[in-house]
């Protein structure tokens, strides 16, 4: 017990520290390693008072089949305790005529459902003839999700799959409970796991034991609780602090305030960032000020004379005619009724740019943006080129997982209109991975399904800083809000032509990528200390779950 106090703290620090407490707690408790067995309390006189009530039971037609307790098994470590069969320490009751449908759920009512999937009371019902009145604490135990409960007031059982235990008096509810929650079934998806759950043995203690044991787990889950709390506040204002602290970043006016904000970032990196999740948050922030231009606004000062976005522009335009004369590119779609794309007006601008910069729609600086195959070809395990979908765009790049292959005469017709070559972007448009967006980095040639996107930028463009801007918050959510469709949700390549893009010159581009890339290496070494510090705490926990269970 000391032992266990002595390192709580060490373990409630790890990540899902709380919940392997409570699993410790459980493991220990049930094993009787939380309590000494007093002299008087004795396990015979129990195992004799719950095989008299069984006899009642089955006299009571609860029970159909009579049997005794008497050949039990004792534990090495604790001889006072006895090893029982789960499935004969209890007895359930039919509850099909009082289970009601999740359609007859309710917000509000008179009475509480409890069943499967309803963690905490949140559905009622006001049928008085489906009501449950219980004489004694009883417990819920939900064949396919595994849940169990503990209820000690009346009630009304939820849909299918709901089991209802009685444990044999005098065995303590809260004891019987516990025990099933240490338990560990493995989970089968949606099946049945009632079976599994009475494969089990339950180590039962002398009735007077049972009852200290309950006030011992009540307490320190009650503990645990607390503490959880306090991890959960203290976690709130951690991101509140660093939510506050990139706002202010992000609505920097000048590079003055912004060094400030900076500033007092990193001199707080370890409170604001000590968990995977506020870095995430940095790294949006820091794509967002890239494409505001508020990390190279020291540049641009050093650097007044800089060619402006609108010349880029026009060498763009130019190059794409010339392009389109060759026949080495066709003629990009104009917008409905035939007419060029419109100027970008000010309401359409998600926010405002430096001088030198200019807003423009992704087609303008494209020469090709299609997308694969939307006729899905057929695909083997083996054949002679790669067949890409949306699972195998990463980040990171062309990532091929349980990858297929097509024919050569099939990846041809598919090559000819969509050619992504090394260095291209490509953008998942469809699905729930919407928005990834990455830079080709296959050299050999493969064919790709229609739920990617191919960018082909101009060469007076800097893909890399293209991909910034399909990467960042504002973009991001430019698109996400677009998508159509029911049962697959997708961003159009219209809306991909007609998305905007903020576009600083070239020499600005290089400029942001490169500070970018120092930032971004900042967040994976702060990623790699936080990896570092979890795996630490992990292999601690571990050791020290070992020792107390041992």
């Amino acid at each position: 017990m000391n032992l266990l106090f002595q390192n709580f703290e060490k373990i409630i620090d790890a990540p899902n520290g709380i919940t392997k407490a409570r699993e410790l707690v459980l493991q220990l408790a049930v094993q009787g390693k939380l309590t000494e067995t007093k002299k008087e309390d004795s396990i015979d006189k129990l195992i004799f008072a719950l095989n008299s009530e069984i006899s009642s039971l089955v006299r009571r037609r609860c029970i159909n089949n009579q049997y005794s307790l008497n050949s039990v098994s004792r534990i090495p470590w604790k001889p006072e305790w006895r090893i029982l069969p789960l499935r004969k320490l209890f007895y359930s009751i039919s509850i099909k005529k009082h289970q009601i449908k999740t359609n007859e759920y309710k917000n509000t009512g008179k009475y509480p459902v409890v069943g499967q999937g309803i963690e905490k009371i949140t559905a009622y019902s006001d049928n008085d003839s489906k009501l449950i009145k219980i004489q004694s604490p009883l417990i819920v135990f939900g064949d396919h999700t595994r849940e169990i409960k503990f209820v000690d007031f009346d009630f009304i059982p939820g849909a299918d799959g709901t089991k209802l235990l009685l444990p044999i008096n005098p065995i303590n509810a809260k004891y019987f409970y516990w025990a099933l929650k240490s338990i560990r079934i493995v989970s089968k998806g949606y099946a049945r796991h009632f079976k599994s759950l009475l494969e089990n043995n339950i180590l039962l203690p002398p009735l007077q034991e049972q009852h200290e044991i309950v006030k011992k787990v009540n307490s320190l889950m009650s503990l645990l609780d607390e503490l959880e709390e306090k991890k959960n506040r203290k976690e709130a204002n951690r991101i509140k602090l660093s939510n506050s602290a990139l706002d202010k970043l992000t609505k920097s006016q000048n590079e003055k305030e912004f060094q400030l904000n900076w500033n007092r970032i990193t001199q707080n990196f370890e409170i604001l960032y000590s968990v995977p999740e506020n870095v995430n948050k940095l790294k949006q922030t820091i794509l967002q000020l890239a494409v505001q231009g508020k990390l190279t606004e020291q540049w641009r000062k050093e650097n007044p004379d800089v060619e402006p976005a609108s010349e880029l522009l026009k060498n763009i335009k130019a190059e794409k005619e010339k392009l389109i004369a060759e026949g080495k590119i066709k003629k990009q779609p104009a917008r409905r009724g035939g007419k060029e794309l419109p100027a970008i007006t000010e309401e359409e601008k998600p926010f405002s740019l430096p001088d030198g910069w200019e807003w423009v729609s992704l087609q303008d600086i494209s020469t090709k943006i299609t997308d694969g195959t939307h006729n899905s070809p057929p695909n083997h395990s083996k054949g002679d080129f790669k067949y890409i979908s949306a699972k195998d765009i990463k980040l990171e790049g062309v990532v091929p997982k349980k990858i297929t292959f097509v024919e050569a005469q099939v990846h041809r017709a598919i090559y000819e209109r969509c050619n992504p070559e090394y260095g291209d972007i490509l953008y998942i448009k469809d699905g729930a991975t919407t928005g990834v967006a990455t830079l080709n980095n296959l050299k050999e040639e493969f064919s790709m399904l229609s739920s990617v996107a191919l960018i082909k930028t101009s060469s007076f463009i800097i893909e890399k800083y293209i991909l910034l801007n399909l990467r960042s918050p504002y973009y991001y959510a430019q698109t996400r809000g677009s998508m159509t469709g029911v049962a697959i949700t997708r961003v159009t390549l219209a809306k991909l032509n007609v998305s905007k893009i903020a576009l600083p010159p070239i020499l600005e581009q290089k400029q942001i990528v490169k500070k970018v890339d120092q930032f971004m290496s900042l967040c994976k070494k702060l990623e790699d200390k936080i990896k570092l510090k979890t795996e630490e705490q992990e292999k601690l926990v571990e050791a020290v779950v070992s020792k107390l269970a041992s």
